[in-house]
């Protein structure tokens, strides 16, 4: 198959980036998804930003997390840019990817969702140790009408996920148990209730239900056991 054409802006564009691709390969790659296409002869394609790292036709990439929590490998076969055939895509940029399944399960349309992501494989266990559902976020409670206690069950908005998730805790900066109202800055451990989610500590979320409304960060996530295995003093690592 031949390469596809290269415009002149183009190439200027991966002259510039060829000093630093060699580093660009160091570092671990994570692409956010927020859609998926079936263009007829193609199959799969799959869009998304590249939060960080970079991606060429041929690579090997995992996508996840499923609804069981899992990851599954493809390969890119093309990449589009602005409608432009690329043989590569960097940190910053919005690409479409055509893939193909690289086991004996044929893909879907339906394999894919908002909030998952595609990372290499030597990003692969750090994404297996962010999957989680459970995480707690410093909350800041904008509005609602009465009180919010444990079994709460708000709307996430976190990145690209979109998931209702149970309050499970609720403390204070003191460490007490509390009660959350309108103005409340607290602590809240929230639990995923349909899927686990691929969530980074040290990011913005919002919550709703209804005129209900509240926004913070995430500042821990949590195993299935309980146990946190990130949180603020080791955002700096994150990717």
């Amino acid at each position: 198959e031949a390469d596809p054409v290269i415009t002149p802006l183009e190439g200027v564009a991966q002259a510039n980036a060829s000093g630093a691709a060699d580093a660009a390969e160091v570092v671990p790659l994570k692409i956010s998804l927020d859609d998926t296409y079936t263009p007829p002869g193609v199959g799969i394609v799959i869009g998304g930003t590249i939060n960080k790292g970079h991606v060429h036709v041929g690579q090997k990439l995992f996508v996840g997390p499923t609804k069981l929590g899992e990851w599954f490998p493809v390969a890119v076969r093309s990449i589009h840019r602005q409608c432009v055939p690329s043989r590569n895509a960097y940190a910053g940029q919005h690409a479409t990817f055509a893939i193909k399944s690289l086991t004996k399960t044929a893909l879907k349309r339906d394999n894919f969702r908002k909030g998952m992501v595609a990372v290499d494989e030597h990003s692969l266990a750090e994404a297996q140790r962010f999957t989680v559902r459970e995480f707690e976020a410093d909350i800041k409670v904008l509005h609602h009408s009465t009180t919010i206690d444990r079994g709460y069950s708000p709307f996430i908005h976190l990145a690209g996920i979109r998931q209702s998730a149970r309050i499970v805790e609720i403390r204070s900066a003191a460490g007490e148990e509390v009660v959350a109202r309108t103005g409340s800055q607290v602590f809240v451990r929230f639990r995923f209730l349909h899927q686990p989610e691929f969530v980074e500590v040290g990011r913005p979320m919002i919550f709703r239900e209804g005129n209900a409304k509240g926004c913070g960060r995430i500042t821990r996530i949590f195993d299935e056991s309980g146990d946190a295995v990130a949180s603020e003093a080791d955002a700096g690592n994150a990717w």
